[in-house]
């Protein structure tokens, strides 16, 4: 640390000091979410399985002072329902972060293939979502 203006060493050590002590106090890291940690769950339509996690490739950590962090806003956008058939690592999400002076977009990926319902199945599905509404579109004909 490189301190100008100061008269003595005394002056330079506490003036030191005192700025790493208030840089220790106002700055914390954050651990938001690890790599392939669910973000968010994501409905199907016409899958083999109800749903898909979404997680993110990367941990996300971040250094912040006190007053960034209560400022800090995440939000989850996809389409929903996902479309099946669904690749593992497929993009079908973003997650924004938002911040008093800047702005982030980190995308979350499928943790897992989904299987995309066979014909008969798709129809039986589809009858049933124009029969009993949107909720019968993402349920397993079994």
């Amino acid at each position: 640390m490189v301190l100008n203006g100061m008269t003595s060493m005394k002056q330079r050590s506490a003036e030191s000091r005192r700025l790493m002590d208030l840089t220790f106090r106002e700055f914390k890291k954050y651990r938001f979410f690890e790599a392939n940690e669910t973000v968010d769950v994501a409905n199907v339509w016409l899958g083999k399985v109800p749903n898909v996690d979404l997680v993110i490739a990367q941990p996300l950590h971040r250094v912040l002072s006190r007053d960034e962090r209560r400022h800090l806003k995440m939000s989850v956008n996809w389409i929903d329902p996902v479309s099946a058939p669904i690749i593992k690592g497929q993009k079908l999400a973003v997650l924004t972060i938002e911040g008093k002076s800047n702005s982030e977009k980190i995308d979350l990926l499928a943790a897992n293939d989904v299987d995309e319902l066979g014909v008969f199945e798709r129809l039986g599905a589809a009858l049933k979502y124009l029969i009993f509404g949107a909720d019968a579109g993402t349920v397993v004909a079994n």
